[in-house]
Formats: C-alpha cells, sequence, structure tokens
C-alpha cells in the first residue's frame, strides 16, 4: 500500500532535538518510523540530543543521539526503527524490496522509466538552549515541503 499522501510523511516532528551542526538528510517516506522513535525516546529518557545526524545509509535509518541516562532499550528502540526502515519504501513508507541502498515500493523505482528522484523530509526546527528550557522553538515558520533532488540540484 503506497501512503504517499498522508500528512506525516513529509513532517519531521518539530520537537525533535536536532543539534545545529548535525546533519539531516532523511528520506521522506521514513517520518512515521522516526517520529514515533522521538515520541518513545522522549517517553523513555526523557531530553536528549541528536548530536552528530540522522540519515539513510545501507539502505536503513540511522539515528545518532547522546541520551541523558545511558540506556540499552533507547539504543534497542533506534536499532529497532533501524531495522523496520530497511523494508520501507524511502518515497512513501510503504512496504518495500530491501536494498543496499535506498529500498524503493514497485511504485517508486529508482532506475528504468518510471524512476522517482529520492525525496528528502523537511529538518525539524533548529532549536537553542534556552528554546528547548522553555519548551519552545527558535524557528516558530511552519515545516517546510519536501524536496525532490532535481528540485534541490536545480
Amino acid at each position: 500500500m503506497c501512503n504517499a499522501n498522508r500528512d506525516d510523511q513529509a513532517t519531521a516532528d518539530a520537537r525533535i532535538p536536532l543539534a545545529p551542526d548535525a546533519s539531516w538528510r532523511l528520506p521522506v517516506g521514513w517520518m512515521p518510523v522516526v517520529n514515533a522513535l522521538h515520541r518513545e525516546l522522549v517517553a523513555l529518557v526523557g531530553d536528549y540530543e541528536i548530536n552528530h545526524g540522522v540519515w539513510q545509509k545501507a539502505g536503513r535509518l540511522r539515528y545518532l543521539a547522546e541520551f541523558p541516562v545511558v540506556s540499552a532499550r533507547a539504543r534497542r528502540l533506534a536499532h529497532e526503527a533501524q531495522e523496520r526502515t530497511a523494508s520501507l519504501c524511502e518515497v512513501c513508507g510503504g512496504p518495500g524490496m530491501r536494498a543496499v541502498a535506498s529500498p524503493r515500493c514497485a511504485k517508486h523505482p529508482m532506475r528504468g522509466p518510471g524512476a522517482v528522484p529520492a525525496v528528502i523530509a523537511a529538518r525539524p526546527a533548529l532549536r537553542t538552549a534556552d528554546d528547548v528550557a522553555r519548551g519552545g522553538l527558535s524557528d516558530p515558520k511552519p515545516p517546510q515541503r519536501a524536496t525532490t533532488s532535481a528540485e534541490r540540484n536545480a
């Protein structure tokens, strides 16, 4: 089933604590998994920060965060999310074929006449330490829409 029209596909939860210098290059189809992982981590460890980044590597999610308390359960949650993304289409989030680089469903092939370019999810709004303490955002603008690789390279 293709989930391309779901509202949560292109929107990163603005409360995801992404450090200003952390990288973000995440397929839009994986946003429901990332948003759910964030909610689970907050419930488990409270405040944390993504200090290195979030991206796709070898067809799986990479979510590198620093937790206030070392938690084997937090690491296990991140690993489970990584494994879930291995078979989710990076474009729509539907069931996809496991791949070395980019899992895709039949509706969103990487190559050939029906090829679909990569779509990267909008980055969460950046927050300062003061914003985190207040529970607010430093950038109140609405989330940006996802962009295709063709749009980014134009």
